[in-house]
């Protein structure tokens, strides 16, 4: 799930076991020749107290600057180059214990 309010920032949540195929399918695809993936989130109930969930996570490995947004879709978009990419990858997920 990614919860979405207008005075905060995006905040991520999943069990454990959620987490852990989030992060076998981001490594794959930081390891593949593919420019572009999409990670579906769950919407099940509802996003109270956030005002709205979020559809899911869309990657784009990219030659130029980093950049964060919310499309008009209601997708959280992240572009940015590969060696970003993959610092996202390792410090973000080493840090919940997820690289085991």
């Amino acid at each position: 799930m990614i919860f979405y309010a207008q005075t905060g920032d995006p905040m991520l949540l999943d069990s454990v076991a959620g987490l852990r195929d989030l992060h076998g399918r981001f490594t794959d695809f930081i390891h593949s020749a593919a420019v572009k993936e999409a990670f579906a989130a769950n919407s099940l109930g509802g996003p109270e107290p956030y005002a709205e969930f979020l559809r899911g996570l869309r990657v784009c490995k990219t030659n130029g600057e980093s950049a964060l947004r919310i499309s008009a879709a209601r997708w959280l978009e992240l572009s940015a180059p590969f060696s970003e990419l993959r610092k996202l990858h390792h410090s973000s997920f080493g840090r919940v214990g997820l690289d085991k």
